[in-house]
């Protein structure tokens, strides 16, 4: 008979009750399924590296199919855009070390991330800890992965993809004034979306699901005429 002293998981569920047999085939069958192949999801680790403590904000999840290699991911207009996918969520109290289980089905454009088609991605992570992001992209402190490139991906069925928030946004450029940055993201709206969809307002331009075209157009023609006498 073998000795069950050199295996003590066994020896331990072997010598246990029945409850107890059932906590640890509970927690067993919880660690392999972490692992099992489903729906897209994404587990985002906030890097020890960085040394940031407790961080919290809106997680935003790009998935591209563009061929050429990016060293970032980010929405843009025209056709690229047909080609990327976005996520978003939010994030309390992410502790350095800690992995986030990430659902990118929630909130998604221009569908759920799940339903892209088989092929060779990109992807990549950013946390927006001071909600700015729809205005201007990346600001200082910011928190963001490495592009991951991903062959042959199944977003039907596919294990986990792991992401690192490994990078910190320096303050490297120049902060417009908030009227010219709301003007921005109000025109790259229109650009995008039209007059018509609001759907996507509170995911890209966090501006809220209801508000009306009517109630968009002053302030755009009064932030238009700002711009116009901005001294240069």
């Amino acid at each position: 008979m073998r000795n069950f002293d050199c295996y003590p998981l066994i020896s331990r569920i072997l010598q246990s009750t029945k409850w107890e047999f059932a906590i640890v085939l509970t927690l067993c069958s919880f660690a392999l399924a972490q692992g099992q192949a489903g729906p897209l999801r994404f587990q985002v680790r906030l890097s020890p590296d960085l040394r940031t403590g407790v961080q919290s904000g809106r997680l935003i999840v790009f998935l591209s199919s563009e061929k050429e290699p990016q060293q970032e991911l980010r929405r843009e207009l025209g056709e690229i855009s047909h080609s990327t996918w976005m996520a978003a969520g939010e994030i309390h109290g992410l502790g350095s070390g800690e992995t986030f289980n990430f659902d990118p089905d929630r909130l998604a454009w221009p569908t759920s991330l799940s339903e892209a088609p088989t092929g060779d991605y990109q992807a990549m992570a950013v946390l927006d800890v001071n909600h700015h992001y729809a205005y201007n992209g990346l600001n200082p402190g910011d928190l963001r992965s490495r592009v991951l490139q991903i062959k042959g991906l199944d977003p039907r069925q596919t294990k986990p993809i792991p992401l690192m928030l490994a990078e910190r946004v320096e303050p490297t450029r120049l902060n417009l004034p908030t009227g010219i940055e709301r003007l921005i993201s109000l025109v790259r709206y229109f650009q995008v979306f039209g007059e018509g969809p609001f759907k996507c307002a509170e995911l890209w331009f966090c501006l809220p699901a209801t508000l009306a075209a009517h109630d968009v157009i002053p302030q755009f023609i009064c932030l238009a005429g700002l711009l116009l006498i901005w001294p240069s």
